[in-house]
């Protein structure tokens, strides 16, 4: 008996101290949370390859929802990155993101806050309910929160992103069902969310990043494009390699044209369409101020 104690003993210190020399975010795993929380659950941060040695680090961590984590958009990101020859950044990204939440719901998982605590991170990019901007009650609680958020983003020393989502499928049902007629508009939904992105990036000392913007635009370019899902909302294999080659023109400073990968079951002539849309000088995208300046540098870090 006192020998199996005692094994039980050892046994008990060494866990503890596996433990203990773990990482903060890994420590999460073992800790017994909510099914919402374990959802949230991630592995330490995907790192990009670069084709020499690498001339600086660029940390990403994504919290969101669903337009993030659909089709693995942060993993996409990553490898368009390691794709780029001429690319001289390492980056590593992390996502925290689950379906069908608001920034609100998102923050009150301690899981959704710990990554702030564990590390330093260059960006932390934040996409918000896909209705957020069409709403007075939830800009301000848009505010109330990220007004919350500031301390973690600055004990991590990063920027905030504010991801400026696309409209809802322009002819879709969305903008005629008598639920959601409050949509307007295509054109109308992406004012909107231009306006608050904008206005809310500036109010917390970050930056914007038009993805929304580029979608429009690639539908001007071809109406045919398949950026959307089936349900007129969520990204397509195609809308996610759209968002994250934007995503890496602005957070990374890579040109998307320089860079040749393509996800599994898109088409190399879509891929290569797609990568010149985000290769496309602003002034063709976009008339806003804020997003012209990008072009001389003045939103780098």
């Amino acid at each position: 008996m006192r020998r199996y104690l005692a094994l039980v003993v050892v046994a008990g210190v060494i866990t503890l101290l596996f433990f203990q020399s773990m990482p903060l975010y890994e420590r999460w795993k073992f800790k017994k949370l909510g099914q919402d929380e374990i959802e949230l659950m991630a592995g330490p941060p995907m790192v990009s390859t670069t084709a020499g040695e690498a001339r600086r680090t660029v940390s990403i961590l994504f919290l969101g929802a669903s337009y993030i984590y659909f089709n693995h958009m942060p993993r996409m990101l990553v490898e368009i990155a390691s794709s780029d020859l001429a690319n001289d950044t390492k980056i590593e990204v992390q996502k925290y993101t689950r379906g069908g939440v608001n920034l609100d719901q998102l923050w009150k998982l301690e899981a959704a806050r710990m990554p702030l605590l564990s590390r330093r991170w260059d960006y932390v990019v934040l996409q918000q309910q896909s209705f957020w901007a069409l709403s007075s009650s939830m800009v301000q609680e848009t505010v109330d929160v990220t007004d919350r958020m500031q301390p973690y983003f600055q004990k991590a020393g990063a920027r905030p992103v504010i991801m400026v989502s696309w409209a809802r499928q322009p002819g879709s049902h969305w903008y005629t069902d008598e639920r959601t007629r409050f949509t307007g508009s295509a054109a109308y939904m992406q004012q909107q969310f231009d306006t608050k992105s904008l206005e809310l990036a500036d109010h917390l000392g970050g930056v914007a990043v038009p993805v929304g913007d580029f979608w429009a635009f690639a539908l001007q370019v071809d109406p045919a494009l398949p950026l959307y899902g089936p349900d007129g909302s969520h990204p397509s294999i195609a809308g996610s390699y759209l968002t994250a080659l934007v995503f890496y023109r602005f957070l990374v400073r890579g040109s998307p044209a320089h860079t040749n990968y393509a996800p599994e079951g898109l088409s190399p002539l879509l891929a290569d369409q797609l990568r010149r849309i985000a290769s496309t000088p602003l002034a063709a995208v976009t008339t806003q101020p804020e997003w012209l300046s990008y072009e001389s540098g003045s939103h780098a870090r």
